[in-house]
């Protein structure tokens, strides 16, 4: 199966994230904001889930802002009884894989319905998943004092793939303070 650019990379991070995962010694060390590391571990694994609906054409939950989209992750985060990241790992790896195989043929330019009312391609959707493994995995690796590696590619993908179509189409859905921001090609 012939895979795109941001697929390959989608399934490497997230290797690279859950064999991470499985190395934590310590799961309750502060991780980032209000999470500890085995919270910020399903956060790693919601953006994951959210993703497989999005691809899978499941209603997107009704997020408009940020401050919805904090509440969003916090609910997720707590609804989810395992804390153990280990067994997350093995979920992220397996949802990185049904992403990538859920994404098979439809191209990278195949639009999904995402936050906001917004549209974005699975291109953005695979750079999204990327992006938010590497800076989580960077805030795993240094809550335990390990090196974790950004390569300049899959940083590259994640903004180009990610954060730049993300402003646009959240122009054009007028969310997440997009009303004002003109719009622009790439």
């Amino acid at each position: 199966m012939t895979t795109t650019v941001g697929e390959q990379a989608v399934l490497r991070v997230a290797g690279e994230a859950a064999d991470l995962l499985r190395s934590v010694r310590r799961p309750d060390l502060p991780g980032r904001g209000q999470f500890d590391l085995g919270a910020l571990a399903v956060h790693m694994l919601h953006v994951l889930d959210f993703e497989l609906g999005t691809t899978g054409g499941d209603p997107v939950p009704q997020v408009n802002d940020f401050a919805d989209l904090a509440a969003f992750t916090r609910a997720y985060v707590a609804a989810e009884p395992s804390r153990n990241p280990v067994a997350i790992a093995d979920r992220i790896q397996a949802a990185a894989a049904e992403l990538v195989n859920r994404a098979a043929g439809r191209g990278a330019d195949a639009e999904v319905d995402w936050l906001g009312g917004s549209r974005l391609p699975l291109r953005a959707v695979h750079a999204h998943v990327v992006s938010e493994l590497l800076v989580h995995g960077w805030d795993v690796a240094r809550a335990e004092g390990r090196p974790w590696r950004i390569r300049r590619e899959d940083a590259l993908l994640a903004l180009d793939d990610f954060v730049v179509p993300l402003v646009p189409a959240f122009a054009k859905a007028g969310t997440f303070g997009g009303a004002g921001v003109p719009e622009y090609s790439r």
